[in-house]
C-alpha cells in the first residue's frame, strides 16, 4: 500500500498538531492501480489445499462403492445359507420315512421345522440385503423363495400335529418337495447381485 504523508506547514496546522507527527493518507486508487503477481508457492499451497479437501471426499466414494459390493456379497452369503438349510429340512424329512412311530417321526419333523425356520430367516435377510444393494432381481427372487421355503415350513407343522404316522409321512414328502423346490429357486439366486 502506499501512503503519502503531508507535512503541515501553517501556522494554525501546527498549533493543532502539537505532538509533532506528520498527517498521512492513504490511497486506494494506487493500490487498485497495481499489478499483483502470483508467487508459485501461494499457488501450491492452493493446490495442496484443494488437494487436501477432495482426498476424503475421494475416500468416501471409494468406501461407499466397496460397501455396496460387501452388501451383495453378504446377499450371496445368506443364499448359501438357505441353500444348506433346505437341503437340511429335505434330507431330515427323508427320514420320517423310516420311522415306526409317530414319537420318532415327530422329532425328526422338529429338527427339519426348526431347519426351515433358519432358512426362511435367512430368506427375509437376502431380501433386505438385495433392497439396500438395489438389486431387483435378488429382491424377486428372494420374494419367491420366501414363499416357496415357507411352505416347506408349514407343511412340516402340519405333519407334527398330524396325530398319526400316515398323515406326517404323507405331509412330510409335501413339504421335502417345497423344500426342495425352494432349494431350486436358491441356487439360481447365487447368479443374482453379481455387481
Amino acid at each position: 500500500m502506499k501512503r503519502t504523508c503531508l507535512q503541515k506547514n501553517t501556522i494554525e496546522d501546527r498549533k493543532l498538531n502539537t505532538d509533532g507527527q506528520n498527517t498521512c493518507e492513504f490511497h486506494p486508487a494506487e493500490i487498485l492501480s497495481e499489478e499483483r503477481h502470483f508467487d508459485p508457492k501461494e499457488i501450491q499451497s492452493v493446490r495442496g489445499f484443494v488437494r487436501m479437501k477432495t482426498l476424503p471426499l475421494f475416500a468416501l466414494l471409494v468406501f461407499i462403492s466397496t460397501s455396496s459390493i460387501a452388501q451383495c456379497y453378504e446377499y450371496q452369503t445368506e443364499i448359501q445359507t438357505i441353500e444348506n438349510e433346505l437341503e437340511g429340512v429335505s434330507k431330515t424329512l427323508k427320514k420320517v420315512e423310516k420311522a415306526t412311530t409317530f414319537v420318532d417321526a415327530q422329532k425328526i419333523i422338529d429338527k427339519a421345522i426348526a431347519q426351515a425356520k433358519k432358512a426362511t430367516e435367512a430368506v427375509t435377510m437376502a431380501k433386505s440385503i438385495a433392497q439396500e444393494c438395489n438389486c431387483d432381481e435378488g429382491l424377486k427372487l428372494a420374494e419367491s423363495i420366501f414363499i416357496t421355503a415357507s411352505d416347506a415350513y408349514s407343511f412340516a407343522q402340519k405333519a407334527i400335529d398330524a396325530g398319526d404316522i400316515e398323515k406326517a409321512k404323507e405331509l412330510s414328502k409335501k413339504a421335502i418337495t417345497a423344500a426342495d423346490n425352494a432349494k431350486n429357486e436358491a441356487s439360481y439366486g447365487s447368479a443374482a447381485c453379481n455387481n
